[in-house]
């Protein structure tokens, strides 16, 4: 048994609040599949947080959000120094 990410519709309902830790990594050749899996958290969500690694994917996944529609806020998070060190905050307008 898995569960894909990308068709997570199929097995929650849409909530308010949404989270997706440890994003990533992200690089070019997997990139379409994470874009993939923010897209269906932002379908199912109001407001999302989503943590990743470095700022280059920070950045990445700030402008997937604003594709969308949503005001995305990214900040630091210098208490985690590896996996959640960077942060987006992402709200339907």
């Amino acid at each position: 048994m898995y569960i894909d990410a990308r068709e997570a519709f199929r097995y929650i309902a849409p909530v308010p609040l949404g989270v997706a830790f440890m994003a990533g990594e992200i690089y070019s050749y997997n990139a379409d599949l994470w874009r993939s899996i923010i897209a269906e958290l932002l379908a199912l969500t109001d407001e999302a947080l989503i943590t990743v690694g470095t700022e280059a994917e920070a950045t990445r996944v700030e402008g997937w959000c604003a594709g969308e529609g949503w005001d995305t806020r990214v900040f630091e998070n210098p208490r985690d120094p590896i996996y959640d060190r960077w942060c987006c905050v992402a709200r339907r307008e």
